[in-house]
Parts: structure tokens; C-alpha cells; sequence
């Protein structure tokens, strides 16, 4: 091993120091606890291969294509829901649709798709300053 990396490390991460060896009373019960020396830092990364990935149910891709539909045909999200509503269509979980729900749908379909489009995108990874910091055991 090198030399001056021994020391460094004997400086940075070795050194122990108590409260009463920075200035503070011996007396004191603060003053036994032990202060080790630590190089700290962040790590920042990020992948999008994490997220699971489901193929929607015939129920969801019928809704959403319909939907879809109705949008092109100039209705709105309040109007799709009252239709829906009146045709006996229900949401996955069986209740009725607001237009809320709609907005829903299609927003969480395009989220979807750039996850899906994104997945193999290789993020930088970011690395914060080191800086020495005094931790205690306790």
C-alpha cells in the first residue's frame, strides 16, 4: 500500500477523539462519549429498470380504447363518465365514473407508456463532496 494513503487513512477515519478532548468539561457526562472521525458523502442514482411491468387486463384496454375514442370524437372527460355511467360501464373496481376517473385513465396511460419507452435510459449518477465529519457511538 502506499505511504500517503495509509496516513490519510490513519488521519480521516482512525482518529477517535472524546467531547472533553475538544474543549469540554471532564466532569461532564457528555464528555465520555467517544467521537469517531468519518469521511461522509451522498450518492445519487436513478434507474427506471425497477418498475414492474403488467400488460392491462381486456377490461382496462376496452375502457381506455373507448375512451380514447370518445376524446376524438370531441366529448369531454365529464360527458365520457356520463355516458359510461349510462351504458352500465363500470371501473375496474365496479364503481361508477366521474370525470376525475377518466382524466385518471388516460393520464396514467401516458405515465405508463414513458416508463415503458424510458426503461432503458442510463442515468448519470451524481456523487456529493466528502467532507469529515465527528459521529458519536451512542
Amino acid at each position: 500500500m502506499d505511504k500517503k494513503y495509509i496516513t490519510f487513512y490513519k488521519k480521516f477515519i482512525l482518529q477517535t477523539k472524546t467531547l472533553s478532548d475538544c474543549g469540554m468539561s471532564a466532569s461532564s457526562d457528555f464528555a465520555r462519549i467517544t467521537m469517531h472521525d468519518y469521511l461522509t458523502f451522498k450518492l445519487w442514482c436513478r434507474s427506471n429498470d425497477l418498475t414492474f411491468e403488467t400488460d392491462y387486463s381486456k377490461r382496462q384496454f376496452i375502457n381506455l380504447k373507448l375512451i380514447l375514442f370518445l376524446q376524438e370524437q370531441g366529448l369531454g372527460y365529464r360527458k365520457i363518465a356520463q355516458k359510461f355511467n349510462e351504458w352500465g360501464i363500470k371501473t375496474v373496481r365496479g364503481n361508477t365514473w366521474f370525470n376525475t376517473s377518466v382524466f385518471s385513465v388516460v393520464k396514467r396511460y401516458g405515465e405508463r407508456q414513458e416508463r415503458i419507452n424510458n426503461r432503458e435510459t442510463v442515468y448519470q449518477t451524481k456523487l456529493s463532496k466528502m467532507q469529515k465529519e465527528f459521529i458519536s457511538d451512542s
